[in-house]
């Protein structure tokens, strides 16, 4: 496995060399600042320009394109990093060795996507439709009482902070949205955002690079990204927020700060932390308030490492709201005063190793880490994310556990109803 990052003032280029598979996947993603005027019509644009372009004036033409390249995989979608909004354009094909003819298929991909990026076709019937779809994603997560507390849990914790910007934008903006401001946000992802293409593959990356620079042509831009939103927040009175809805199972969420980051020499300590206090069934929280005390349907925790934020949700019957917060104090606590067996920290790091290995095994793990690798600027290793995981020890996760400051508690519950 060979890796090479090629940094330029138009894009970067992120090439890994593997034989491992007998595809071939490509990534561009075009990275900018999450903003409360843009964010809504960025999130619609992977879905309008996969639709139809110059060469695939429809839907069914562009998917016979794909079938002629042996069945591409192809996909679009929209996600966020700290305070950083990345549109994903991604392609799978072949290897050139095992097409017939040896038919350079990587060209004719780069070609494809060359397409859909540069010469959409903007129709207000299909943007009329994504607009609906994308209506129905805010309906689905209010619908998803989990989701839906969650987030009204953050929006509280982050009031009036870009970082609670969702990234596919809000409903607001959406209702009176233009195709025309779509256009316009178009054009300058097309001119502004901070491009990577990342590729891994049977491949010659130095081959690829003078490929993908005479066929994709991009002008130079600034690269300023805020990818780790580590603002400083004081600390505030704990706040208790309980709201009632018409569910039949009632929702609780605890949200901490924990200043932690990505880019901290501490951050494989909060991964293991996460795993070991709600990361699965194996879990402090899990065991010991889903199993033993069975006062919980469901438990888990999250850690996010790009806002210093750690945050605890189960779905509950509500009698026992009470019981649960305690509970979870407990166990937080428990990791401070290193009062729990030693397994559960080895089966914590045995889990997220056997994570990290299937990740090297998977071409769509492989390549969203290449990404992530080269917006960090961090290198790939990974015997030494295994000795960093390895290396964590029960009194440092003591000391990061005091980091942990509860910051709120929401409860969603139904005051209509009976044990829920």
């Amino acid at each position: 496995m060979k890796i090479k990052h090629i940094k330029q003032d138009n894009f970067n280029i992120n090439i890994l060399e593997t034989k491992k598979f007998k595809t071939t996947r490509v990534e561009i993603t075009f990275a900018n600042h999450l903003t409360k005027e843009n964010t809504t019509r960025r999130a619609l644009l992977p879905y309008l320009l996969k639709s139809i372009t110059t060469i695939y004036p429809t839907r069914s033409s562009l998917q016979i394109a794909l079938e002629d390249m042996y069945s591409a995989g192809f996909g679009a979608g929209i996600k966020k990093v700290g305070l950083t909004q990345i549109i994903t354009f991604d392609l799978s094909i072949i290897n050139n060795k095992y097409t017939f003819n040896n038919e350079d298929l990587f060209l004719k991909g780069i070609d494809f996507l060359k397409e859909i990026i540069f010469n959409p076709q903007f129709n207000e019937e299909i943007f009329n439709e994504e607009k609906r779809l994308l209506n129905e994603y805010f309906k689905g997560v209010y619908a998803n009482k989990m989701r839906y507390s969650v987030k009204e849990a953050l929006n509280s914790m982050y009031k009036g902070e870009l970082y609670n910007i969702d990234a596919y934008g809000n409903e607001e903006e959406l209702e009176t949205l233009t195709l025309e401001e779509c256009i316009e946000a178009y054009n300058d992802m097309i001119n502004n955002d901070t491009i990577n293409i990342n590729i891994v593959g049977d491949i010659n990356a130095d081959e690829i690079k003078t490929m993908i620079n005479k066929e994709l042509n991009f002008k130079p831009r600034a690269n300023n990204l805020v990818l780790i939103d580590n603002t400083e927040k004081p600390l505030r009175d704990h706040e208790v927020i309980i709201e009632s809805q018409n569910v039949s199972q009632a929702k609780l969420v605890i949200g901490y700060q924990f200043p932690v980051y990505y880019s901290t020499d501490e951050y494989y300590q909060a991964i293991v932390l996460n795993t070991l206090i709600g990361g699965g069934p194996e879990s402090l929280l899990f065991k010991k308030i889903r199993e033993d005390l069975s006062l919980v349907y469901f438990i888990g925790s999250a850690y996010d490492q790009n806002k210093g934020s750690f945050m605890i949700y189960s779905g509950i019957n509500q009698d026992h709201y009470g019981a649960v917060v305690e509970e979870v104090g407990n166990v937080i606590n428990n990791i401070v005063t290193k009062n729990y067996e030693d397994k559960f920290l080895t089966i914590a790091k045995k889990g997220i190793i056997s994570g990290l290995l299937q990740s090297f095994d998977n071409g769509n793990s492989l390549i969203s880490r290449l990404n992530s690798l080269s917006l960090f600027d961090k290198k790939l290793n990974l015997d030494e994310l295994i000795r960093k995981v390895n290396d964590v020890t029960k009194e440092q996760l003591a000391d990061l556990g005091q980091l942990i400051t509860r910051d709120i508690t929401y409860l969603l519950r139904n005051d209509n109803h009976e044990n829920n």
